[in-house]
């Protein structure tokens, strides 16, 4: 049997679209030397890194479309970043992260029934309010930064944290299913993680042809539910994976950057017991490009969300950057675009634009021109058809 190894070196790349750039500093405004930055691309992406200059900038090409999180570390200073939404072809410059002193948060881990469990890791931080973005503790590990773990009583704590902050956090373990705890405000030592046995659920990966498994896919398993809290694992040598869920409505997917499944499948468990086994299939993936613009003043319209569906799953979502623009990353093969919403606009009456995707291939697709939902005003009046008293008593 032949498995396939995906090397993204060695495979089709799609080109980046944006550049992102700004300035690490303290609080006091002043500019961090040699401050750490990382940028995550999406969750099934690798983390890439730079360092600040002596003016604390730093800068990052070929950025993907899409909520890219942006973070830094620095000695004695916290972690502090942004999420960053890129639509179409936009471009961001001057983001400020701002470090601040550090903190901790630090509590125990237990099972359903109250024991400690030691080797949980917390493998995700959340940082919340006006600068939200994730810290992936679990993938700073390949940077030489340690990942949280409980001790033999349970003990855990997150160091490195923005003094004051709230925050939200993920630990799993190999034995239990991952669990999310949000709204930890920064300073608090008596946290609790009480962590569920779950379904192990398995599943497999295949190329499109269902012949050969994929080695190095990363899955992702997204709950249905709010929070919708996320698990990502990744094939091994034989395209097999395996990953604890509670019961709940889940949806998932598999990608390895260049090829991927077809949008997002449902999956529904009902009980720990017996969980079914998964299959995913995965083909290259092209480019689809497209733009919106007002159809009286001929303006591009930023904003707009647009769906992708491939093989009647919801793949990917997207809105249209300040010339109008917008990208999908889409599976080869039969896809659909759709416009959501449109602020002040009036949908098209075609439900949504089809078209075949080849693989390694850009598709650009007709502009969709949107007519503005004309201005009205509305006026209360009695029964007798006259204008009613206002609710002030005219004043």
């Amino acid at each position: 049997m032949y498995v396939i190894t995906l090397v993204l070196a060695a495979a089709w790349a799609l080109p980046g679209m944006a550049t992102l750039s700004g300035q690490v500093v303290d609080l006091d405004g002043g500019p961090v030397v040699g401050a750490r930055v990382f940028m995550e691309a999406g969750l099934d992406a690798a983390l890439v890194a730079t360092t600040s200059a002596a003016d604390g900038a730093w800068r990052f090409e070929d950025v993907p479309p899409g909520n890219i999180g942006v973070f830094a570390i620095a000695e004695s200073l916290a972690f502090g970043g942004t999420t960053v939404a890129l639509a179409g072809e936009s471009t961001a410059s001057d983001i400020v992260i701002r470090l601040g002193r550090p903190a901790e948060i630090s509590g125990k881990v237990t099972d359903a029934k109250g024991h400690p469990v030691e080797g949980a890791r917390v493998t995700r931080v959340a940082l919340l309010g006006t600068d939200k973005v994730g810290i992936p503790l679990s993938k700073l590990k390949a940077f030489g930064f340690e990942e949280p773990v409980s001790d033999a009583k349970g003990h855990i704590t997150v160091p490195r944290l923005p003094e004051d902050a709230t925050v939200a956090i993920k630990a799993g373990h190999p034995d239990y299913a991952q669990e999310a705890i949000s709204d930890i405000r920064v300073g608090d030592s008596a946290i609790r993680i009480a962590l569920y046995r779950g379904a192990l659920v398995e599943g497999d990966v295949f190329s499109q042809d269902g012949k050969r498994p994929v080695e190095g896919a990363i899955v992702t398993v997204r709950n249905a539910q709010p929070p919708h809290d996320t698990a990502v694992t990744k094939t091994n040598q034989t395209g097999g994976f395996a990953v604890r869920l509670k019961p709940g409505v889940y949806l998932y997917k598999a990608t390895t950057g260049v090829y991927q499944s077809p949008g997002w499948t449902q999956l529904t468990l009902m009980s720990e017991e017996n969980p079914p086994r998964l299959k995913l299939y995965l083909a290259g993936t092209g480019r689809i490009l497209g733009k919106v613009f007002d159809a009286v003043s001929g303006a591009p319209i930023e904003g707009v969300k647009l769906s992708l569906n491939t093989q009647g799953n919801m793949a990917a979502i997207a809105r249209t950057g300040s010339d109008g623009a917008f990208v999908f990353d889409a599976m080869a093969g039969e896809n659909v675009v759709c416009i959501e919403e449109a602020a002040g606009y009036a949908k098209p009456p075609k439900a949504g634009v089809r078209m075949q995707v080849a693989e390694g291939k850009e598709t650009t697709l007709p502009t969709f021109w949107l007519a503005p939902i004309p201005a009205g005003t509305v006026e209360a009046v009695g029964a007798e058809i006259a204008p009613a008293p206002s609710s002030d008593n005219g004043k």
